[in-house]
């Protein structure tokens, strides 16, 4: 399974020597020592929820890729609440396009332009363009 660059990067920088650690010694998940780790951990290499965070973005993604990536979660029906409850009754015609909770108006209309390709695959467009503005890194206040 090969590591990607992030993960090595911490592999190599734990021990402060650039190195993978004291092999006598290993690292348990999350720093824990050996013995540490519930049974599961210690025999599974899977990531945790925590490396899973689709709200982030990929360095290496693009605008259109994240849209994508993001629209099928959100047509699948994974949605942020937070989201949803500020999208509940949004009307961009009469609400105003971006909406007054968006904090980064260049990222939304990032958003909206990488949603825009495939607007109308989508139920809910805005929520879409909502959950990709949230991926790109946008804030919503």
């Amino acid at each position: 399974m090969a590591m990607d660059a992030k993960k090595l990067k911490q592999f190599a920088e734990r021990d402060g020597k650039g190195g993978g650690g004291d092999k006598a010694k290993p690292f348990g998940k999350k720093g824990q020592q050996p013995g540490q780790q519930k049974p599961d951990e210690a025999t599974h290499d899977e990531p945790d929820e925590d490396d899973l965070d689709d709200d982030e973005e990929d360095e290496n993604e693009s605008d259109d890729e994240i849209a994508a990536r993001v629209g099928a979660q959100v047509a699948a029906g994974k949605t942020d609440p937070d989201l949803m409850d500020h999208l509940d009754g949004y009307d961009p015609e009469t609400d105003g396009n971006p909406p007054a909770w968006v904090n980064d108006e260049a990222t939304w209309e990032r958003a909206k332009n990488a949603v825009e390709k495939s607007w109308d695959d989508y139920d809910q467009p805005y929520a879409v363009v909502a959950h990709v503005y949230k991926a790109m890194g946008g804030e919503v206040g």
